[in-house]
């Protein structure tokens, strides 16, 4: 039978709701008669098939990638909004993805996992990527200054005076 001559042909419908329902109860009805081809009741025929339900189907994994790199902020940004990251990787390189959340990885480790922020402009921040920071900076600041100042006694300023 066809669906153009025999269900469509002749019916009103108030919705798409309304041509689904009217479309499953059609369905049904052919179905579960002899078919005049196959001489078979296609109801029964679609049991040996033995299909699977496409509720047992995972889901298609839609993802995408950008390359980033690291502000020296401690930051990423991605699709107008930013996301921290910890701060030993600022100014490397990071591959973000974006699935059902945002995954910054730097050399193939994962450095941050971020919820999706709606809408742009907006700043993803864990505190914990900043733990060590201040830190950091002055130890870099501290070898700095090691090695362009020159350190002396102070018995010989008092020499001087």
């Amino acid at each position: 039978m066809c669906v153009k001559n025999n269900f469509l042909n002749g019916r009103t419908f108030s919705s798409l709701g309304d041509i689904n329902n009217q479309c499953m109860l059609w369905l049904e009805k052919v179905n579960s008669k002899v078919h005049s081809t196959t001489g078979r009741i296609p109801n029964e025929m679609i049991k040996e098939e033995k299909l699977n339900s496409i509720d047992n189907v995972p889901e298609y994994s839609v993802h995408l990638n950008g390359l980033r790199k690291v502000s020296r902020d401690c930051y990423v940004s991605f699709e107008g909004n930013r996301y921290s990251v910890p701060w030993k990787y600022a100014g490397m390189e990071a591959m973000v993805t974006k699935t059902d959340k945002i995954i910054i990885k730097i050399d193939n480790e994962i450095g941050a996992e971020h919820s999706i922020l709606e809408g742009t402009g907006r700043i993803s921040r864990n505190k914990e990527h900043f733990i060590g920071l201040l830190k950091g900076i002055r130890d870099q600041n501290i070898m700095k200054f090691d090695q362009s100042v020159e350190r002396r006694d102070l018995k010989k300023y008092e020499e001087m005076m």
